[in-house]
């Protein structure tokens, strides 16, 4: 298929060390323009939690038709079960990047999708759902709830390489920070008040390293709602086995506020004030029985292991 003759332009980041496949986004070139590519290299020397070539890419984009753009962030996490350390380590250089590239996300909001490798109850989600997260203590596998049982590994506060200048305000730190950081590991004393939605507040210190604590600063909600509204069942977005259906690919995007709720590992949004980006429609998934009578995932009528996700959005 020559994505040329169709319109569209394309932006490819291929994973590191020599990996064939990678991260592409396309965009129609009668309908935007590219104002910047940010390539989003995980693989970094120096640490063990940064060795893994999974990549991401970010699109600032601006319609041709004059309105304020948006950003585009799109990426395929790790894989294995067993590392939800090394996972959520991307996710955090993931959100610092995003931070690096949108000052303010209610006048350039972010539409955040891909292969995260973790399930709508896991703790990355929770993360990327509700903006902050207490890792310490945490068992590995139940990071991304892929995978139970067996794993007796637990994170401890030291989540951020040295080799990484980013805080657990997923924000790359300046030189004065750093050596802020270097003084005293974990700042104190040093807090604003936070707005997670317009519905709650707490305090989180200005910048911090290892703490035991993440935060980001977006407001995201999914838009898909991980059950089907038709039947009750749960919504089913890749298939490794016959036995084994889940939840993994997601289509998130910033809203101006939102109440996050979690109620036995399950979340819910409530109260959503969305912005500039507003959500029109989504293409519906498939339960597991659903895709077992079709005959498992790869099929004739989708050939491969993943459903695709459509979602129409509203830019304003």
């Amino acid at each position: 298929m020559n994505t040329v003759l169709l319109g569209y332009e394309c932006e490819y980041l291929q994973r590191t060390r020599g990996k064939v496949d990678g991260c592409a986004t396309f965009y129609k070139k009668d309908k935007f323009r590219l104002e910047e590519a940010r390539q989003v290299h995980y693989y970094q020397e120096g640490s063990s939690l940064t060795n893994r070539d999974n990549v991401g890419l970010i699109l600032r984009l601006s319609p041709n038709s004059g309105q304020q753009g948006f950003c585009v962030a799109n990426t395929h996490l790790l894989y294995n079960p067993k590392r939800g350390d090394i996972k959520l380590l991307q996710l955090v250089k993931l959100m610092a990047e995003l931070d690096h590239m949108v000052p303010n996300f209610q006048s350039n909001p972010v539409i955040l999708c891909g292969d995260f490798n973790a399930r709508p109850h896991s703790f990355m989600y929770k993360f990327i759902s509700q903006g902050y997260l207490r890792y310490h203590g945490l068992q590995l596998e139940d990071i991304s709830a892929q995978r139970h049982g067996g794993g007796r590994k637990f994170l401890d506060i030291g989540l951020i390489p040295s080799n990484l200048t980013i805080s657990d305000q997923c924000r790359y730190l300046e030189d004065h920070h750093v050596e802020m950081l270097r003084r005293s590991p974990v700042l104190r004393g040093q807090f604003h008040s936070y707005q997670s939605s317009p519905y709650h507040h707490f305090h989180y210190p200005q910048v911090s390293q290892n703490s035991g604590f993440l935060w980001h600063k977006f407001h995201m909600v999914s838009t898909y709602k991980h059950f089907i509204e038709r039947t009750g069942e749960p919504e089913v977005t890749t298939q490794s086995n016959a036995a084994d259906s889940s939840v993994v690919d997601y289509v998130f995007y910033s809203v101006d506020g939102r109440e996050s709720k979690s109620r036995r590992g399950n979340f819910n949004n409530r109260n959503v004030i969305e912005g500039r980006i507003k959500l029109l429609g989504r293409l519906g998934l498939l339960s597991q029985r659903e895709i077992k009578s079709a005959g498992n995932l790869p099929n004739f009528q989708n050939p491969s292991d993943h459903m695709p996700l459509l979602v129409k959005f509203l830019l304003t």
